[in-house]
């Protein structure tokens, strides 16, 4: 049985409607929120920086949602004054090394 005129005008209307709501989901481009800062001469330019430890943990979590098995991610404040994500472990003091003994004897002149 053919379609009649009233079917198929309402099914073009419905695949218009359908074309037009994918094409303005899918046209605009899903933006992240901007967390790069303006940073003074950072000595780790190649990583990322965050502007606060939340924007930091907020990065660690996306990271791990997409990382198979576990990482031990933490993040850190820089000398530039962003936040940075690494995985390394803390760093702990660590005394300064003895400065070496003068021998006693003769000096040089």
């Amino acid at each position: 049985m053919p379609f009649s005129d009233d079917d198929l005008e309402s099914f073009y209307r419905e695949i218009e409607a359908r074309t037009a709501f994918h094409e303005l989901m899918h046209t605009r481009p899903a933006r992240r929120p901007e967390r790069r800062i303006e940073a003074a001469q950072c000595p780790t330019p190649d990583k990322l920086p965050f502007s606060s430890p939340a924007d930091a943990l907020d990065g660690i979590d996306r990271i791990k949602r997409r990382a198979l098995g576990t990482l031990s991610l933490r993040y850190y404040e820089c000398t530039c004054g962003a936040w940075h994500i690494t995985s390394s472990a803390p760093l702990t003091y660590r005394p300064a090394p003895p400065t070496p003994r003068r021998r006693k004897g003769k000096k040089k002149r």
